[in-house]
């Protein structure tokens, strides 16, 4: 499990100013009567890309990716830490294209099968994003895109990027689940993150080896 930090646990120069152009529908600065009236009109629903989420209200909630509700991040009351009702904090699952992300430095070089961002605005909350209670996190793979990358299934692997050691590290508690087409797993780490699924290099089979070994013979 990751230390708490109070910082977001991703490279600075991964959050562009793009990904905060995809930032709070409202802003936390907003005097309390429009803030609270615009807050009441965003959407509610757990498949709502992005809102914002009183952190107080000792309620769970689940934040979706937009379009693709299985792909999700859910909350248990009190994620955050114990405030008093009323603390918004704005959060939203983004697609992320792998390409603009760091490589995962392992031996065979395992390949992205699909990315997103865990984006979090605390506005004015006195909360750091750090969370206090584990959150699952649930995401769909395509099928398709394992099998052209000559992978199986059962290889996938849910990551999230540690910015304190500049590696991928494992989600903890995580498994496959084919029927679904997802990856599961459960982390405590922030709210501010990068997920990612790779597939695991294929090691290759013993035959091969000898095959290889006797080829390279003079």
């Amino acid at each position: 499990m990751l230390a708490r930090s109070t910082s977001p646990r991703v490279p600075a120069a991964l959050e562009t100013p793009g990904a905060r152009s995809r930032g709070p529908r409202a802003s936390a600065a907003l005097g309390p009567g429009l803030g609270l009236l615009l807050l009441a009109l965003l959407p509610a629903a757990a498949s709502a890309q992005g809102r914002w989420v009183d952190i107080g209200a000792g309620v769970g909630f689940t934040i979706a990716v937009e379009g693709d509700p299985e792909s999700r991040e859910v909350f248990p009351p009190y994620a955050f830490g114990t405030f008093s009702p009323g603390n918004y904090v704005y959060l939203e699952l983004l697609p992320w294209p792998p390409s603009g992300l760091p490589a995962p430095l392992e031996g065979g070089e395992p390949a992205f099968v699909r990315a997103v961002q865990a984006y979090l605005d605390t506005g004015t909350c006195p909360c750091t994003g750090a969370l206090f209670t584990p959150v699952a996190i649930e995401l769909r793979y395509d099928t398709a895109r394992v099998q052209a990358l000559g992978g199986r299934e059962e290889d996938l692997r849910l990551v999230m990027y540690d910015a304190d050691a500049a590696a991928w590290v494992d989600v903890p508690a995580q498994s496959v689940e084919p029927p679904r087409d997802l990856v599961t797993g459960s982390h405590s780490s922030s709210g501010r993150q990068f997920f990612a699924i790779l597939l695991r290099p294929q090691p290759a089979s013993t035959w091969g080896r000898i095959k290889a070994q006797w080829a390279g013979s003079p």
